[in-house]
């Protein structure tokens, strides 16, 4: 009888324990128990932090979407699909156009150093993490990492706007922006409706994205000269064009 008393109170003890640890997620001691990207919203952002610390950002996007797919307006799992997103896309790639900011005489030459295919994939990545449930959605989001969320913001808008520019052929065969962003050679070029027409397109949504960036940076500075400087070299650009 001793012997059934005490099987029944381990027996007892080890379930309390499955119950405690049942509820402790990925943070335990028989974590290994865990298949890594499943269960609730925490495993499964513990696991994409886990992921974007050591690099896999493919694990990481994919189980920050996962994560954001039961929580969508979680601030900091939103702001970790976007560091994935963009990782994945651009790590590559970043050194040199980093290297070349440094280098040259400007970011236009810096981007204009990266092949036309790798701008265009950097276009493609920076416009999905500036979709409006992604940066967008969290900018405005007061308290901690308010401050970095509206700086990355700004330059994800910042890039997204002069890469915009940049990568348009038309653009790049008939007008010239030199390294700290004016914009000349317009007087006496000669441009087919079409041509203007798709100018005129482009500039709007850059300068769009350029107040989208102002906006960022006003949260987090009153210096925005960079923004007004290119903001008023694409209103003098449409005032060329005759708009």
């Amino acid at each position: 009888m001793k012997i059934k008393k005490n099987t029944r109170l381990y027996a007892a003890f080890f379930v309390s324990l499955l119950f405690i640890f049942s509820g402790c997620q990925n943070s335990n001691i028989f974590s290994w128990a865990h298949d890594e990207g499943t269960g609730d919203f925490a495993s499964l952002k513990s696991d994409a932090d886990t992921a974007l610390a050591n690099g896999n950002y493919a694990k990481a996007k994919d189980y920050y979407q996962k994560a954001l797919a039961k929580n969508p307006k979680d601030t900091d799992t939103v702001m970790g699909y976007c560091s994935a997103t963009f990782a994945l896309a651009a790590h590559g790639m970043l050194p040199t156009f980093f290297n070349a900011v440094v280098n040259a005489s400007g970011s236009q030459n810096a981007l204009m150093s990266i092949s036309a295919a790798d701008r265009q994939k950097l276009l493609t990545v920076l416009g999905e993490i500036l979709q409006s449930d992604k940066l967008p959605a969290i900018v405005t989001v007061q308290g901690e990492g308010s401050t970095d969320r509206n700086l990355n913001a700004a330059i994800a808008y910042l890039l997204y706007g002069i890469l915009n520019v940049l990568n348009d052929p038309v653009i790049l065969q008939y007008i010239e922006i030199s390294s700290n962003f004016d914009i000349s050679n317009i007087g006496g070029v000669s441009l087919d409706s079409a041509q203007m027409q798709q100018i005129l397109n482009k500039f709007n949504s850059t300068l769009n994205t350029l107040q989208a960036a102002s906006d960022c940076l006003s949260r987090i500075t009153a210096d925005s000269s960079l923004v007004s400087t290119l903001s008023t070299n694409i209103k003098n650009i449409k005032k060329a064009l005759g708009v």
